[in-house]
């Protein structure tokens, strides 16, 4: 273990990969990440004192490559809720898509597919390696048995940085405000490593503002379940559902965690609302429904 001499970030070294700090940004040319040596960059970087990153392989794709590739265009994120039921198999074939997860089994033919995880990418190479091309794997900088390593799956799919507020853990007010720190190097498309909120559909509305939507549709995010089923039914999912009576605060969506979820889109929608970005949910029985500014969090509410 160590410290970057330029900027005193921490780092170590992984069996197969050489030190890198984790202050970086892609470069196409030479190494695949080079070091950010300045302190104004290092500041930017929001999950200072962590472990440092992998390595990629060369010739690996990164999200950076694919900034304002959709730009002003409306980009869907589809997550995982049982309200995702009703919508019919071809609905997003016409729309450009970020399918969170196993959800992609259910429409294979979205435009992208984003997980955090290993079981979702390790599914893809056994069953539908194809698939690889368009799934971003937004991977955690942190010493985990789940993280996602590049030896795994090579320079097919998209590689997106984040830090998960878990790791180091931190307070609901320190993920907001590290959320208000990256607007700025976001908007200006700066490559920094992201600041996750509290979940996956989070990050996929930050990569679809990195893509250059001006509206951002969120289904299957109600934060709240039925008396006997949370998530979606459909492909892949139906086998991944946990059949159980859930209580009248689940169905409610008031858990501590549903009300993190809430917060989290509620936030997004009021940090980029000043850049004319919209986001919003979508439901198939009754259309667009506008985002609640100011939702607040379970420890915010002094609950």
């Amino acid at each position: 273990m160590k410290f970057c001499n330029n900027c005193r970030h921490l780092g170590k070294q992984r069996k197969g990969h050489s030190y890198i700090c984790l202050n970086l940004k892609s470069k196409r040319q030479g190494t695949p990440f080079a070091h950010r040596s300045t302190r104004k960059a290092c500041d930017l970087y929001v999950g200072r004192n962590l472990p440092a990153v992998f390595s990629l392989p060369e010739g690996a794709r990164t999200i950076e490559d694919y900034f304002d590739r959709h730009k002003g265009e409306e980009i869907w994120v589809i997550g995982s809720g049982y309200t995702l039921d009703d919508f019919p198999d071809d609905f997003f074939d016409d729309k450009i898509s970020i399918a969170v997860s196993y959800t992609f089994t259910a429409f294979p033919n979205c435009t992208y597919i984003m997980s955090s995880h290993t079981d979702c990418p390790d599914w893809v190479v056994e069953n539908r390696p194809e698939f690889l091309k368009k799934y971003i794997l937004a991977a955690f900088p942190t010493w985990s048995e789940d993280i996602v390593w590049p030896d795994r799956y090579g320079n097919t799919p998209i590689w997106m940085n984040i830090i998960h507020p878990s790791k180091p853990p931190k307070s609901v007010e320190q993920v907001i405000e590290d959320a208000k720190r990256q607007v700025k190097p976001i908007m200006e498309k700066q490559p920094i490593i992201y600041q996750s909120l509290w979940s996956t559909a989070h990050i996929a509305a930050i990569v679809a503002i990195l893509l250059g939507a001006k509206k951002i549709t969120l289904v299957g995010c109600s934060t709240k379940t039925l008396r006997f089923q949370s998530q979606s039914r459909k492909g892949l999912m139906r086998s991944l559902c946990r059949d159980r009576e859930w209580s009248v605060e689940e169905q409610s969506g008031e858990l501590p965690v549903q009300r993190l979820w809430r917060r989290g889109v509620s936030l997004l929608a009021e940090l980029y609302k000043p850049y004319g970005i919209e986001i919003r949910k979508y439901y198939y029985k009754t259309g667009y429904e506008e985002v609640e500014i100011g939702e607040k969090g379970y420890e915010e509410s002094g609950a």
